[in-house]
């Protein structure tokens, strides 16, 4: 029995599947990969959610989520990045959260991470792959770069299904730009913990009662190291004892000064 031809998918059904292959893709890259970023990103989420009911604007509740990250012990920072007009895309800048936790890895945290990607008149197949986007990304760049690479493609077909124009700040290579660029990291440990030099502080000494030797040291530079060691004098110091002049003339007693009628008498 000669095998029947299987029917052709109308566009609905292909656009239907095409969307399920889109969302499935997404929702692929999206799981977290490590037990470092599924910690830190319950704790992110967690102190999103707390301050989202009180936080004004995207960069205040970006500067909250970092200092709770930090408060919990994560060495955490508020970056931005910049990044040079190109022939494809204009420049710009960014601000993003990183965390530098285990090894060293440095993993990214973007608290409005689904909101970037929100483009107008979208179809229903973007409308659904940006359904699996988490609101809040943790993740390490090179999961990032994937993501964007197809949710961007994704946004360029819906735009192109919908009549619109694609605007380069949509292009992957844009997307990947506010990530992925050269960056700035604020809220480091080292700026702000002084150095044990600035936070010293000088002992007082009476020069009436202490006794001793001390040097003195020549051509000291700002880190309190002397270039040139060898050029010191030690001054030898005795506590402070009147001359025996000025003690005579305190023993001695004053004469009393009589005047008036006492003189007389």
């Amino acid at each position: 029995m000669a095998r029947q031809p299987l029917p052709k998918l109308g566009k609905a059904a292909t656009n239907l599947r095409g969307g399920c292959l889109l969302s499935l893709c997404v929702q692929g890259l999206v799981q977290s990969a490590s037990v470092a970023e599924r910690n830190l990103l319950a704790d992110a989420s967690r102190i999103a959610e707390r301050c989202g009911r009180t936080c004004k604007g995207k960069a205040e509740c970006r500067r909250a989520v970092a200092d709770g990250l930090r408060a919990l012990g994560y060495d955490a920072a508020v970056c931005k990045s910049r990044w040079e007009k190109t022939k494809s895309y204009p420049a710009g800048e960014h601000e993003y959260i990183d965390a530098v936790v285990g090894d060293g890895g440095r993993l990214i945290v973007e608290v409005h991470f689904r909101s970037e990607f929100e483009v107008a008149r979208s179809t229903k197949a973007y409308r659904a792959a940006l359904q699996a986007l988490p609101p809040l990304f943790v993740g390490t760049s090179d999961r990032l770069g994937k993501i964007v690479s197809v949710v961007a493609e994704a946004a360029r077909q819906s735009m192109k299904k919908k009549g619109l124009h694609f605007p380069p700040w949509r292009k992957p290579e844009y997307m990947r730009a506010k990530w992925l660029s050269p960056h700035v990291r604020t809220g480091d440990k080292s700026a702000a913990t002084p150095s044990p030099a600035a936070s010293a502080t000088a002992t007082a000494v009476s020069a009436a009662s202490f006794s001793g030797e001390f040097e003195l040291l020549f051509g000291m530079n700002r880190s309190g190291v002397s270039p040139t060691p060898g050029e010191k004098i030690t001054v030898v110091v005795s506590p402070w004892r009147p001359t025996e002049e000025a003690a005579s003339k305190k023993q001695q007693p004053r004469a009393k000064v009589v005047t008036g009628l006492a003189a007389v008498l």
